[in-house]
């Protein structure tokens, strides 16, 4: 899980400064200290200010995606539901080519979300070219029509986020200025015990900040709430079984129990090297 491991890696940088804090003392030339002391409030407010903008880009990025992909959800369980006033063969080859664009965007990385732009199309086309027999039909067909045409626009607001990420220079900025704020708190550290704890949480709290940025920019933060739990309860109002890809589970991003709820799910696992999916083996899975 992303927290557990946020919080392992927090420990181990307070552990960390903790021994930094006992083995380097601070000086107590009253020159230098003023000047460090003028680094510590000048960078602490150009730090501050970089990370509220960036949290603050980050979350509204985190979040337009979100939307997005619960709009995308909506409109592609519409575009079922809407197939079945044809018959049931067509309802059947409906559901098949739209899972086949969500096992798409699942094997692929979700930067490379782009990549299942062709099935899209081919659903869209395979829509496109129904015949009707009646108003009901003409209707649902019309309906069914707009929404790829509202999926597509979303497919082009998801790859938009899912790309910005945040640039080079962006990190070099953050993580200058938090050394130089870390250094500057050792460096006025009176080497008490006191001392030393206040120092090592605050140093602490800088490299949280850091993580917390890391994750939104990842899209890993609370990705089992706004990615997968959607997805799979997405796949059962397909009356499909719910489909995930190993990485999730191998990398501790999220907890197979936490799926428990699914009652059975598809597991992928990939034999070849990202993003070759040819050979990749399926395993279904019991929930119990």
């Amino acid at each position: 899980m992303v927290k557990k491991r946020i919080y392992t890696n927090l420990i181990f940088f307070f552990a960390v400064f903790l021994m930094v804090g006992i083995f380097f003392k601070g000086t107590d030339t009253g020159f230098f200290i003023a000047i460090t002391d003028g680094f510590i409030v000048v960078s602490s407010f150009i730090f501050g200010i970089i990370v509220a903008f960036t949290m603050a880009n980050r979350h509204s990025r985190f979040n337009a995606l979100k939307q997005s992909l619960r709009e995308q959800d909506a409109l592609l369980l519409n575009v079922y539901t809407l197939s079945k006033v044809f018959n049931k063969g067509y309802a059947e080859k409906t559901r098949q080519k739209i899972e086949k664009f969500l096992v798409s965007t699942i094997d692929h990385h979700l930067i490379d979300f782009d990549k299942s732009t062709d099935l899209l199309n081919d659903l869209h086309l395979f829509l496109a070219k129904s015949k009707t027999r009646n108003k009901v039909q003409e209707q649902a067909k019309s309906n069914m029509l707009n929404n790829m045409d509202e999926l597509t626009k979303i497919g082009k607001r998801i790859s938009y986020n899912v790309k910005s990420k945040m640039m080079v220079y962006e990190w070099v900025s953050l993580i200058t200025l938090a050394c130089i704020i870390i250094f500057s708190l050792f460096y006025v550290s009176t080497g008490s015990i006191v001392s030393t704890l206040i120092v090592s949480a605050l140093s602490t709290s800088l490299v949280l900040f850091l993580f917390i940025i890391k994750e939104l920019n990842d899209l890993h933060w609370q990705e089992l709430e706004w990615l997968w739990l959607p997805l799979g309860e997405l796949f059962i109002d397909l009356r499909l079984i719910p489909y995930f890809p190993e990485d999730i589970f191998n990398e501790g991003r999220v907890k197979i129990k936490k799926l428990a709820h699914l009652k059975k799910v598809r597991v992928a696992h990939y034999i070849d090297p990202y993003p070759v999916m040819k050979n990749k083996q399926i395993e279904t899975i019991e929930m119990n």
